[in-house]
């Protein structure tokens, strides 16, 4: 579940808008029992919450008619517990262990860039690439995306 306000500031060809937002995510993972041979793997069912709040700006500028620019940058808290961690075993060894997640930063600094383009009365190209460092953490990621109307 997502909550977000902003607003939004129009000057010129370009669009600012300050935001605050809160995610809540809820994941529920189903246990599960192998069946087969001697290393046979169960693994118990368990429920995780992630909550988060960021606090940031977005920005948009129309270059001409087929060409817009966009980027935004915030700061992300996670709360709470920002790992999961399951339980799990051999079933015919009786040796249990556990596995871990990569812990969520707790403050982070996000941020994306990105363009559209117009490739056609009907289609565009959508470019984009994202970043978070917080913590320890550093992850980046692109996006790649081609629409077509008809």
């Amino acid at each position: 579940m997502s909550l977000e306000a902003s607003w939004n500031l129009r000057s010129g060809n370009a669009v600012y808008s300050p935001f605050i937002a809160a995610d809540y995510t809820r994941l529920k993972t189903d246990g599960f029992n192998e069946r087969g041979g001697i290393t046979v793997l169960s693994v118990d069912s368990a429920t995780d919450t992630f909550t988060t709040s960021t606090v940031g700006a977005r920005g948009h500028w129309e270059l001409g008619r087929i060409a817009a620019l966009y980027a935004s940058a915030g700061w992300r808290h996670t709360f709470g517990d920002r790992s999961v961690q399951r339980s799990t075993g051999f079933v015919g060894s009786g040796s249990q262990f556990s596995v871990q997640s990569v812990t969520l930063a707790k403050n982070a600094v996000i941020g994306e860039l990105g363009v559209n383009l117009i490739t056609s009365p009907g289609s565009r190209l959508s470019l984009s690439l994202q970043g978070l460092n917080g913590d320890g953490q550093t992850a980046y990621g692109g996006q790649v995306t081609w629409g077509v109307s008809f």
